[in-house]
């Protein structure tokens, strides 16, 4: 009889625990006649995970005979919100350790961005996991260390679809997509079955590539699987199809569509957007109001860069003036820099620099001048490029692209003194210009070129075709030969 009054006591601690209600929990849990290991430990779980790791420490102090879950989620608690130390001093004092208390504690070291000591503890390890393997993985993901991510990766002995994963997810988050997509044709190949995370990862990577045929394949393989096609897997292959110019077919998505919401509108208006075909967009961003959508940030990130590119700045303004008069959305850098944008493309330099005034933008967003002094650059107005350029230098002292841009305005209103005496002053801090990076999908495959990179087999005759191209841009005045001397790397293969 007691055994079961204790199953039922620890039944409604669950309970109160699940619904968050973890003072009506402590409360329970000091009512209760009889406990058992059980029943300490649901509490000390729900006192970690709610972060109030002080009270967990005093039940685990009363706690008798603490087994190997209570010391782990000890651990667990004290590294994420206390101190990693201590949480290691009270580590190397267990009586008896699992491989979940070794995992809890290297993820403690991760957490706490401590990964060489995270690396050490892992390779003490005498028996490790799968998960052991993924929280090293993730870890180095998280140091932004592909190579030694990678490198263990190779050597997981028994990876599984988190494995997999992760490893796409760091190279999605260090922009090599090229890599991620062929980690998920690797792993099909080894059998592994995706999950949604992997396909949203896929397709990620298909969007970034513009790979068609091979979202298109992605496709294909959700609808053969049990997913369902929520709005996050919708809105990803809208996105597919809106980056590999297929604008139709992602319209054709959000159309047949069950269920839209947010995320969906926030999607086919990007697609429009993403093509230049800002007056659809702004059609659609009416009738999602008309639907009973709110517009959130994103949606006013994705109207005005639509403006911004199609020459709308009437428009553009309009929705500005909206969205601050819109109390529940925040306005951020990425606004004023659509803002500003919309402006100095038009050639409204001077409106853009009043509005940088009345907005009262510091100079720390450097987003914000980079918008502009690109338009001083398109419309070679010196004196607010010089502006720009030295708000943005500020904000940003090692940006080769902004002294380029600097020079570049000089040259082209041919002070080339001026010119000469930027690309001094680049030479002497060490500054480098970043190559300039394209690829194209041919017979489905994906070729990536690099500024001056000739490693491609075709690289003579592409490169020979591109000068001849430059060549007759010239001859016609496409080409402002005043600012070849300063861009000429970026035609280069």
């Amino acid at each position: 009889m007691p055994e079961r009054n204790v199953v039922s006591w620890n039944t409604m601690l669950e309970a109160y625990v699940a619904a968050g209600r973890v003072d009506d929990a402590c409360t329970l849990f000091d009512r209760m006649p009889v406990r058992d290991a059980g029943s300490w430990n649901i509490l000390l779980a729900a006192l970690v995970r709610a972060g109030r790791v002080d009270e967990a420490r005093k039940l685990f102090q009363r706690m008798p005979g603490r087994d190997v879950m209570a010391y782990t989620t000890m651990v667990t608690g004290i590294a994420r919100y206390g101190n990693v130390d201590e949480a290691r001093v009270l580590f190397d004092a267990m009586p008896n350790r699992n491989v979940v208390s070794w995992n809890a504690m290297i993820s403690g070291y991760i957490g706490n961005h401590r990964i060489d000591e995270a690396l050490d503890l892992f390779m003490k390890m005498n028996r490790r996991d799968t998960a052991s393997w993924n929280i090293m993985i993730n870890g180095f993901i998280q140091n932004k260390d592909l190579k030694r991510a990678r490198e263990l990766f190779d050597k997981t002995p028994e990876r599984n679809v988190v494995t997999w994963t992760t490893m796409m997810k760091g190279y999605l988050q260090g922009m090599q997509s090229e890599l991620a997509l062929g980690l998920f044709n690797g792993m099909l190949t080894e059998g592994v079955t995706p999950n949604k995370v992997t396909f949203l990862g896929a397709l990620d990577a298909c969007s970034n590539l513009a790979a068609l045929c091979e979202g298109q394949q992605v496709h294909q393989m959700i609808c053969k699987t049990a997913f369902q096609f929520d709005t996050f897997v919708e809105s990803a292959l809208m996105n597919v199809y809106s980056k590999c110019g297929e604008i139709g077919l992602a319209r054709k998505l959000f159309d047949v569509s069950r269920e839209k919401d947010l995320i969906s509108w926030n999607g086919i208006i990007a697609a429009y957007a993403h093509h230049g075909v800002a007056l659809e967009a702004i059609r659609l961003y009416d009738k999602m109001q008309g639907n009973g959508y709110k517009p959130n940030d994103v949606t006013y990130v994705v109207l005005l860069s639509a403006c911004s590119h199609s020459g709308l700045v009437d428009d553009g303004l309009k929705i500005f003036e909206s969205m601050v008069k819109d109390r529940s959305v925040a306005v951020r850098d990425e606004h004023y820099t659509s803002l500003i944008d919309l402006c100095s493309r038009a050639g409204r330099l001077d409106d853009a620099k009043r509005l940088i005034h009345c907005l009262k933008i510091k100079p720390a967003s450097g987003s914000v001048w980079s918008a502009l002094l690109g338009g001083c650059n398109a419309h070679g107005n010196v004196s607010i490029g010089n502006l720009a350029a030295r708000s943005l230098l500020e904000a940003e002292p090692d940006n080769a692209g902004t002294y380029t841009l600097l020079s570049n305005i000089y040259a082209s209103a041919g002070k080339w003194k001026e010119a000469a005496q930027i690309r001094s002053e680049m030479n002497n801090r060490g500054l480098k210009k970043q190559p300039g990076c394209s690829w194209i999908e041919v017979a489905n495959k994906v070729h990536i070129f690099v500024s001056r990179d000739k490693s491609h087999s075709e690289s003579e005759l592409i490169n020979g075709l591109v000068q001849d191209i430059h060549h007759m841009m010239r001859i016609v005045g496409t080409v402002p030969t005043d600012n070849m001397l300063f861009d000429e790397e970026v035609v280069a293969i």
